[in-house]
Formats: structure tokens, sequence, C-alpha cells
């Protein structure tokens, strides 16, 4: 290469790196009329292009590719790649469907070109997916190209996301044996657990297990998936025992010598519920892993009720909450119960045991007659949106401040400061202690009651002995 060639491609590829596509061009069009522009240069203005939303200057390339009055080496299946990524990133379905048929006349439709049309246009409409899989299946057929693991692995996504089971599972088990690998296995799994079908996932984990591809962590969470979605369904009995299950997949993959992570530990809570199991599982990674971090909410599995602002009995405020750990005009602090993140199970037990540690210790000193409760819960939850109807309903409220308002209800502890829409509820102090007293009380009443039964029953054994004896004696 000549030192001006290579000065030119530095140029462009330094206007490339900065954004300036004017520049990029401008260096492009010099290099193209000395015969210095290759095939990378024309990728890499292709793909900028299309990133700051230049339709027009694709199209131009597109064109003169088609047209061949690029240089003839440069058009080949990775820039009609290139071309279908671009227009599917500038939302023209129509270009890439002329960029893929373009590609088939000239011989230049290998897999890859088919893998990135499916990609492409795996984000519009469901209707439009399937219907574009099902065209690439067949027209790779009809050009004896075979469909390879990421063939495979998108067209069962597709299918998985319209509910196609059916035709989802045929692939893979019309797939060749080089083309069905974990990946592919794992696609199936997550559209078997999409639609709530855990005999699915079983059968495909099993099989894994026992003939390969060998599963990985994934495929072991979106089976944990399939169980914890299967719980959610009230209109119909559970397929399996859930928790039953869950241990097991627990246990197999272990077995396999795999660490668990955050979205294992979110199934499993979502599984376990509000069960001793979710705690003991909440304490045994808080012992042994604690470095993991929080278990997430699955988006697929939340739940956009909205919730009613009258379940609480303050109306809404929106002030800034104040950062300050204790206030100073009253003496009362302010403990943080951060969840952020959490499942609603693990929300619950997180607040139940802050409620429960309250407790214990008023039954310590309950003969105190000052306050038993010296802080005010800041609950963060994160943030609500409101609805924009006024009626003070939200949008799709994090699961954490549902199992807030379900936790406080249950519990009928009242609300100090409403801040849902800065992502925080405040209990007052004075109102904990009253919820605190009232738990002691009821709890030294089912004490004295349980120990006047007790008594009950042993004067009671005392005078049935006392009177079958003169009639034992008798029989005698």
């Amino acid at each position: 290469m000549s030192q001006r060639g290579g000065r030119l491609k530095a140029a462009f590829f330094r206007a490339i790196k900065r954004g300036s596509i004017t520049d990029a061009w401008a260096r492009y069009a010099e290099a193209r009329t000395a015969n210095l522009a290759d095939k990378y240069m024309t990728s890499a203005l292709i793909t900028s292009s299309a990133q700051q939303g230049k339709a027009n200057l694709v199209q131009r390339l597109w064109k003169s590719a088609r047209d061949g009055r690029l240089d003839a080496t440069q058009l080949d299946a990775r820039m009609c790649s290139d071309f279908i990524r671009a227009f599917g990133k500038l939302g023209d379905r129509q270009a890439t469907m002329a960029v893929l048929e373009s590609a088939r006349r000239g011989g230049l439709a290998n897999a890859q070109v088919y893998n990135t049309f499916l990609t492409t246009n795996r984000s519009v409409d469901t209707v439009a997916a399937v219907s574009a899989v099902e065209d690439v299946l067949q027209q790779m057929r009809s050009d004896r190209v075979s469909p390879d693991a990421f063939t495979n692995a998108i067209a069962i996504g597709i299918f998985g996301d319209a509910g196609r089971l059916d035709a989802a599972q045929a692939i893979l088990d019309d797939a060749l044996p080089w083309a069905r690998d974990t990946v592919a296995h794992n696609a199936l799994l997550r559209a078997a657990a999409r639609a709530v079908d855990v005999q699915l996932a079983l059968d495909t984990l099993q099989r894994m297990e026992e003939h390969g591809p060998p599963p990985d962590l994934i495929s072991y969470n979106h089976m944990l998936l399939a169980i914890a979605k299967s719980r959610e369904l009230t209109s119909q009995p559970p397929a399996v025992d859930s928790v039953a299950a869950a241990q097991a997949v627990r246990e197999r993959l272990r077995a396999r010598g795999m660490e668990e992570d955050s979205a294992t530990l979110t199934h499993l809570l979502q599984i376990f519920g509000d069960s001793p199991l979710a705690e003991e599982l909440i304490e045994e990674y808080a012992k042994v892993r604690p470095a993991l971090s929080l278990p997430y909410q699955d988006p697929t599995t939340a739940d956009p009720t909205a919730v009613d602002a009258t379940m609480l009995d303050t109306p809404l405020l929106d002030p800034a909450l104040p950062s300050v750990a204790v206030s100073s005009a009253s003496g009362v602090g302010l403990e943080t119960i951060d969840l952020r993140g959490l499942t609603s199970a693990s929300a619950s037990l997180a607040l139940s045991k802050e409620l429960s540690r309250l407790v214990d210790r008023a039954a310590e000193r309950q003969q105190s007659p000052a306050m038993m409760v010296m802080s005010d819960w800041q609950i963060v939850t994160g943030r609500a949106r409101p609805d924009g109807s006024g009626g003070g309903r939200f949008r799709d409220p994090p699961a954490t401040l549902q199992a807030t308002l379900r936790f406080l209800l249950a519990n009928r502890i009242n609300v100090k400061r409403d801040l849902r829409t800065s992502g925080q509820i405040i209990v007052s102090a004075k109102e904990l202690d009253r919820v605190v007293r009232r738990a002691v009380s009821t709890r030294v009443t089912q004490t004295v009651v349980r120990g006047t039964v007790l008594k009950i029953g042993v004067v009671l054994s005392a005078l049935a002995a006392f009177t079958l004896a003169p009639r034992l004696l008798a029989l005698r």
C-alpha cells in the first residue's frame, strides 16, 4: 500500500471513530477515486451511517453495491449481512428483504446472511417474525443452505415467543447433530418456561443430561423459571410438586459442579414463597455466598397490576426525604430497609424479620412504660410512576412496593408518609410501637393460655387417676 493510501485509510478510520460521518464520507470518496477503498472501509461506513440514522447514505451505498459500481470483490456475504443489519436498525424491513433476495440471486446467501436477517426481523411484531422465520427456513432448504445452531436457536426463540412450542420443538428434533448445541436447547427451555410448559422443560433438560449437549447454568435457571411460573397459575393444578422439583434441579446442577447465581436464587425464592425454606435459603446465601448480589425481579414474571392508594391512610406526598440518620428535634432515629431489586417473596421475608426483631426486643422489656421502638422505618422500594389519571393509581409498580403494601395491610400498620413517587414509604416509630405492643400482648396472652391449658390438663389427669383407682381396686 502506498503512503497516500495509508494516510487516507488512517484519516477515514479516525473520522469513523470520532463519529464525524461527513468527514468519513469525504475520505471514503477520495479513496474510491484513487481505487484505494476496500470492503473494510465500506463495512465501517455502512455501520456508522446506520448508527447515526443516515438512511439516505446507507441507501446510496446499497445502490452502488447492487448496481456494481463498487469494486466487484467487495459485495460478499459479510457485506450483505452489514446492509441487512443497517436497514434493520433504520427500521426499513422492506430493504432488508431486498438485500436478502439480492444475496440469494447472487449466490451469496449463506447461513450468516440468513441469521442476520432473522435476528433483525425478530424485533418486529410476533406475526411478522413467525412469517419471516417460516419463509427463511423454506428458502434455506431451496438454496440447500443448512441451518446452523444459531439459526435453530433464533427460530426456536421466535416460535417460542409466539407460543408455537410444537414448531419450536420440531426445529430442534429435525436439526442436524452438529446444529443442536446447548444454546439451541436453552432456547427451547426458555420457550417452555415462558409458556409454563413444565413437562417440556423437564424432558428437554433430561435429554441434555443423558444424551447431550451438556446443560449449563442457564439451562437449569430456565428450568427453575418454568417451575416458578407454574406456581402462579391458579386456574389449573400444578403439573409437578414445585418445591420438590426445584430442590431436585438444585441438586442436579450442584452435582455438575456449577455455582448458583442471582437468577438461581431469584427463581428459588419465587418457588419457596414465604415458607421457612425461603428464609433458610436467604440465610444460607448470606453465610456461604456473601458476595452474591441481591436477587432481582424477573421482568417476565413482574405483576403489572396497579396498586390502589386507598390502601394507605395518608394522601400522596412527593417531597425529598432528608438523608439524616437521627432527627434531633424528636430524638427518633431513622432505620432504612432497602428492598430495591428484591423479589416479592424476599421483600416480605425481610419486612417480617424486621418486625419480629422489634417484637423480640420489646418482649424482653415488656414492663417498660417508655416507647419500645425508637426509630421510624424508611422502606425503600424503588420508584412508582403515576398512571396520569389523578386517581392515586400507579403504572407498573415495583414488586417490592406491592409486597410492602400487602405486608403493611396484613399487619394493620398505618403509614406516616407515602413517598411512592420517590420510591419510599415511611412508618413512624409511634405506629411501630403500637403494633409491637399489640404483638407482645398477644404473645403473652397466648403463653398464659397455653400455661392455663397445661395446668387444667394436669388437674384433670389427677382427678381421673383419683376416681379410677378405687374402681381398679374393686376389680381385684
